[in-house]
């Protein structure tokens, strides 16, 4: 059987993703504070966000080819390890260990505790991606998934002449009249 290593995305296509993907979910999450402060809500926190990301990364794969916009744009995918596309609970499982730590920024935690967690969880992150076997990240670890590489789309090559010829003589011998209805 043959390995991913070659197909592994690399880590500059793993951070653009990251950001164009962080860009969209900031303007789904500002839609959201939009219509909570229509309905008199304030939605305007990191835990909020935290959900509207996992969301759209957790469905975006789900549902969209195993891929989000960022992904679409850099030309990587999502995959489990063995190969496969992955089904939707671990799509959304893999989203949430991503969006975990912008949860704990609304934590009861002391605001440094708040923020060390935070910037522990996302170094391992980076680093993991920079560094680890295969690229994986703690949640690729986690929910058993590898991000790799689409391979370049092919391009359509049309035919240099005519497909058919002037009488269609591909289509066989032409009937001498139109079909009898008197079954002979």
């Amino acid at each position: 059987m043959s390995t991913a290593n070659g197909f592994i995305a690399p880590p500059f296509k793993r951070h653009t993703a990251f950001f164009v993907d962080a860009i969209v979910a900031l303007l789904i999450f500002a839609m959201v504070v939009v219509f909570g402060a229509a309905a008199a809500r304030d939605l305007q926190r990191w835990d909020v966000f935290a959900i509207v990301y996992a969301l759209y990364q957790g469905g975006m794969v789900a549902h969209r080819a195993d891929q989000t916009f960022g992904r679409y744009l850099t030309g990587v995918t999502v995959m489990t390890r063995d190969g496969g596309r992955l089904v939707a609970a671990q799509a959304y499982y893999r989203a949430m260990v991503r969006a975990m730590p912008l949860a704990l920024v609304e934590s009861d935690l002391p605001g440094e505790w708040t923020f060390g967690a935070w910037a522990i969880l996302m170094s391992i992150e980076y680093h993991r991606i920079a560094t680890a076997p295969q690229r994986r990240t703690l949640s690729d670890v986690l929910a058993q998934t590898l991000v790799i590489n689409l391979p370049p789309p092919h391009t359509h090559r049309a035919p240099a002449g005519p497909m058919f010829s002037k009488d269609d003589r591909e289509f066989g011998v032409p009937p001498k009249g139109p079909p009898r209805n008197d079954g002979g």
